[in-house]
């Protein structure tokens, strides 16, 4: 392992704790407030629904946005969850 100072510290294995962040701050100006994940680990968005919902009113977040430590299949199938209740949102708007 190389330090910033530039020593290398032999080791044969090295753990750290990253910290993950939704790159959506392009929410914010819609009334969404970032909340914090435990010990530091980053920020999200929370849902208030399990299909993304959140507080704001026609507003929806998918996985990485609502939970940054979501895997990639976790994440596409939120996705899709969001995408569905966008639609019969829309619907029923249409249908009113």
């Amino acid at each position: 392992m190389r330090l910033a100072a530039g020593t290398v510290v032999p080791r044969d294995c090295l753990a750290l704790r990253s910290q993950v962040e939704a790159r959506v701050d392009f929410l914010g100006p819609l009334g969404l407030k970032p909340v914090d994940l435990p010990r530091g680990l980053g920020t999200y968005f929370p849902a208030e629904d399990p299909t993304g919902l959140t507080s704001v009113p026609g507003v929806w977040v998918a996985r990485n946005a609502s939970d940054p430590r979501a895997q990639l299949l976790s994440s596409a199938a939120a996705g899709l969850t969001a995408g569905e209740a966008i639609a019969m949102d829309l619907v029923a708007a249409d249908s009113t």
